[in-house]
């Protein structure tokens, strides 16, 4: 039992792997997992590569089938069972089925809500023929490899994260393209009211020109001096269109906003 709790570990492990894991050859593949196994292996007698891929085979296959039984049982919706009373339900399936107990319940306990594995089982694919695993000048025929399934493809990984990375800069460039936007719209917001207040402030400066000249004490001018304030001061009201009173006032100012 604790050499297939560590076999199954070290397949869960080398799988994670998945831009690394499709684009090796099978054998070397296999050698990760060897390495892995014996790396952690404090007990018992040491196990060749064919001996751990024979050893996987036989638990997935048997797994696989303990799953698919659990599904079936869960499918049917039957009410009033409990969790424990399914698994038993699909114990009891395998048995009558396979012709033989489920003895791989420990390695089921550590594959089952591992995403690996939920992903394996996805992506199964049953085969007619027996496939051959070369291993240098062995050749390994199983059954048991009928269901055996690698993980997800390093370059179809690749292109999987390429893709979220192109739709990752799309939506940044949107953002920027928003933010950019944003701030076009306050730039013109900070002109208009600056423009305002230029404007705002003229008109008080040219209105406090008109006043202070309303005010010009022409006393010590010649007639000709005081013929040319009187003639402007005139034009001045009939331009604003009020009286000296409210020249001198201030009130020109809201007569011409």
């Amino acid at each position: 039992m604790v050499d297939d709790n560590l076999l199954v570990e070290a397949w869960l492990y080398v799988s994670m792997d998945a831009v690394q894991g499709n684009q090796q050859k099978n054998k070397v593949y296999w050698k990760r997992i060897c390495d892995y196994f014996h790396e952690r292996k404090t007990l018992g007698a040491n196990r060749n590569q064919t001996s751990l891929m024979n050893r996987w085979s036989t638990i997935q296959l048997a797994v696989n089938k303990f799953c698919g039984f659990l599904a079936q049982i869960e499918k049917r919706s039957q009410s009033g069972l409990t969790e424990q009373d399914k698994i038993c339900q699909a114990r009891q399936m395998f048995v009558d089925i396979q012709k033989s107990p489920f003895n791989f319940e420990h390695s089921w306990l550590i594959l089952r809500f591992h995403p690996k594995w939920l992903a394996h089982l996805d992506n199964i694919k049953l085969k007619k023929k027996p496939v051959v695993i070369n291993l240098g000048d062995e050749k390994v025929p199983h059954k048991a490899f009928e269901e055996i399934e690698r993980p997800i493809g390093g370059k179809a990984e690749n292109e999987k994260r390429k893709s979220k990375e192109k739709i990752k800069l799309f939506e940044e460039a949107c953002e920027q393209d928003k933010e950019m936007f944003f701030l076009k719209q306050e730039e013109v917001r900070l002109r208009e009211r600056e423009l305002r207040l230029r404007k705002k402030t003229l008109r008080l400066e040219e209105e406090r020109e008109i006043k202070e000249f309303m005010l010009l004490d022409i006393s010590q001018l010649d007639e000709d001096g005081k013929e040319y304030v009187r003639r402007r001061k005139k034009a001045i009201l009939q331009g604003c269109g009020t009286s000296v009173d409210d020249v001198i006032s201030g009130d020109i100012l809201l007569s011409r906003e």
